[in-house]
């Protein structure tokens, strides 16, 4: 895979398609990576276009230049980082799809430069234009894996289930409902 500097990171990318096609940025969401995309953009290679999956801060192989760097999630930096990696590429403009807490960054480019967005598509998230309501209680219930996958073991437990699951032919990339393998709904 490979990487580019920008002024705060060495982002490592995924890159296929046409050099001279339009430009599709796909960002993932959290806590995937750019491979999210392998399904996808071969069809839109396919179609003529060139598609750039980066590596967000903090996941896969990009890094960041400096260790006093702040580590951050914060969409607005991370779509900086966006536009670091295009002027990096001297990529004008693009068409950007975000899945997941990658659609609030595909948002942040949309507004805050629209003149290098030409569309936008926003997968499995809503709009946080003027704001997001604090959702319901059923609802944020739903969410439970946001907040443990923010913890040590929710880290380690994909992997682990990847391991213990990976023989008996199921796929285990993430855990997203509470019927996920491994933890039952105890509702």
């Amino acid at each position: 895979m490979p990487a580019i500097k920008t002024s705060k990171l060495e982002i490592s990318y995924q890159e296929a398609g046409r050099a001279d096609g339009p430009t599709s940025l796909l960002l993932h969401g959290w806590p995937d990576d750019a491979t999210t995309w392998d399904g996808v953009y071969p069809s839109l290679n396919a179609s003529g276009f060139r598609t750039i999956a980066p590596m967000l801060r903090g996941c896969g192989a990009t890094r960041f230049l400096s260790t006093s760097m702040r580590r951050t999630g914060n969409t607005a930096i991370l779509a900086i980082d966006a536009i670091e990696l295009l002027d990096a590429l001297r990529i004008e403009r693009v068409c950007v799809a975000g899945h997941d807490w990658g659609s609030n960054i595909a948002e942040m480019l949309a507004v805050g430069w629209p003149d290098r967005i030409s569309r936008i598509a926003m997968l499995s998230t809503p709009s946080r234009l003027g704001g997001l309501k604090t959702p319901p209680f059923w609802h944020a219930r739903l969410q439970w894996y946001h907040w443990f996958q923010a913890t040590k073991r929710g880290v380690e437990t994909p992997k682990a289930l990847r391991e213990s699951c990976g023989t008996h032919g199921r796929r285990v990339d993430g855990l997203t409902t509470q019927h996920s393998i491994g933890f039952p709904n105890h509702s």
